[in-house]
């Protein structure tokens, strides 16, 4: 085996460049991230020895008793030179043996778990059956909490795709929002619209709001409003799981103009119209 030409380099690179060239072949073939361990076996016993200005020189002239059959130790993260120590330091933090392969298990298995906005504000408990691959038949109890955002993900270890003789894989319940007949979401606030009368939001007028969490407000519309008018329900909106905030509730009021047949009323409604349009002039 050239140790060179595992790493790509040649015997005029320098130290930087030898380094260089393991990181990226390092980060590239290592088992964790899908690589094959032989090879990656071979690239990190190449930079051990022409990372070593000792075992370099050896290397590259070589002795009855020497590297003449090639690297015969066996690898300890331990014995390796203070800059190899460093390199895998920085690529692998969570104390794990970087050298030995991922244990394999069975494939995840995503389902999904559909929620209205009324269960966003109160939460949901469900009981979910799947099919494995095995035809097994799973059966989950998912406890959804309050807060929950449309794609967020809960997770049950081991309850996954046991058809290989492996340890099993793992569920992801993704969460979908239904949409609403009468709200619509935007993040934590939600929104409704009203269809009022123009006269009545010429003299003003009160509404009922049934709100997502189930209360009654009396919502006082002032004279004068106009359509596309909005109100700021506050704290009667989605909440947050990850803060605990919650959003608001908005209203918007938009005229619905009725449609006179009568004429007397018609010629009545007219008449308001010019003594309105007059108060404003001397106003």
């Amino acid at each position: 085996m050239d140790h060179y030409s595992v790493l790509g380099v040649t015997k005029q690179s320098s130290d930087k460049e030898i380094k260089t060239a393991f990181r990226k072949l390092a980060a590239k073939h290592h088992p964790d991230k899908g690589g094959d361990h032989q090879k990656f076996i071979k690239i990190k016993e190449a930079y051990e020895t022409l990372s070593d200005p000792v075992k370099r020189q050896q290397y590259d002239n070589p002795q009855p008793q020497g590297f003449q059959n090639g690297y015969q130790g066996g690898f300890n993260f331990t014995d390796m030179n203070p800059d190899m120590q460093d390199i895998f330091g920085q690529m692998f933090r969570n104390g794990t043996d970087p050298f030995r392969p991922p244990p394999r298990r069975n494939k995840d298995i995503t389902i999904a778990a559909k929620i209205t906005l009324e269960d966003i504000i109160t939460g949901k408990n469900l009981l979910a059956s799947y099919r494995l691959r095995s035809g097994n038949k799973e059966t989950v109890d998912i406890n959804i909490p309050p807060g929950m955002r449309e794609g967020d993900v809960i997770r049950y270890q081991g309850l996954g795709d046991d058809a290989l003789n492996f340890a099993r894989g793992d569920l992801h319940v993704k969460i979908q929002i239904l949409p609403h007949d009468h709200w619509h979401r935007e993040g934590q606030h939600v929104y409704r619209e009203y269809l009022i009368n123009a006269l009545d939001l010429i003299v003003g007028t009160s509404i009922i709001v049934d709100t997502l969490d189930g209360k009654k407000l009396d919502l006082k519309i002032p004279p004068g409003t106009q359509s596309g008018g909005r109100f700021n329900i506050a704290q009667h909106g989605l909440p947050d799981r990850r803060n605990a905030s919650k959003g608001n509730a908005y209203i918007i009021v938009n005229a619905d103009i009725p449609k006179i047949t009568n004429e007397g009323v018609l010629d009545y409604v007219k008449s308001i119209k010019k003594i309105i349009e007059n108060d404003n002039e001397t106003t």
